[in-house]
């Protein structure tokens, strides 16, 4: 039983055990998407503890044991709500991202409706193919950054299309 305490890494690991393995070791659990290695937050090693000082060789080696260097990315996160000793990770390259987590701990009748959006199942090939281009303007605006030949995005839209 994965005991990983954060909200939103407890839920991608949902995704991460139907298309990929989450490990648990001592101090770190080490999640893998074999089928897309192009996906940063589906190969990673999520630390049970914040980067302390010192860390950054550990870590780096910890995910070189784990990966190798046949991945085109080095991704880490940690199972705690403090940023942790960030600064030598920072001046090595990385990039520190905050990511929210929204939950409801309880629903109340005042929600409004939105009654001009339709949701159904995306179920034809071009439905899907739109999912995809989607995926990869938002990662363009988000990150920066366009998926070069779909790649990931497109690794990704199959998983979830298995899934679903």
């Amino acid at each position: 039983m994965i005991s990983i305490k954060n909200l939103g890494y407890r839920t991608d690991c949902i995704f991460h055990e139907h298309n990929g393995v989450v490990e648990e070791k001592f101090d770190y659990y080490v999640i893998r998407t074999p089928s897309n290695p192009s996906f940063w937050f589906g190969n990673f090693v999520l630390f049970k503890h914040s980067p302390r000082e010192g860390d950054f060789l550990a870590w780096t080696d910890i995910y070189r044991l784990e990966f190798g260097d046949h991945l085109e990315h080095v991704t880490f996160g940690w199972d705690e709500d403090t940023q942790g000793a960030v600064a030598e990770f920072k001046d090595n390259g990385f990039t520190l991202v905050n990511d929210v987590v929204l939950r409801m701990s309880e629903y109340t009748a005042i929600t409004r409706i939105n009654r001009d959006i339709e949701i159904r199942k995306i179920v034809e090939e071009c439905e899907w193919n739109a999912v995809t281009e989607l995926q990869i303007n938002v990662d363009l605006e988000y990150w920066g950054r366009r998926d070069e030949g779909g790649a990931f995005r497109g690794a990704q839209t199959i998983a979830y299309r298995c899934m679903s």
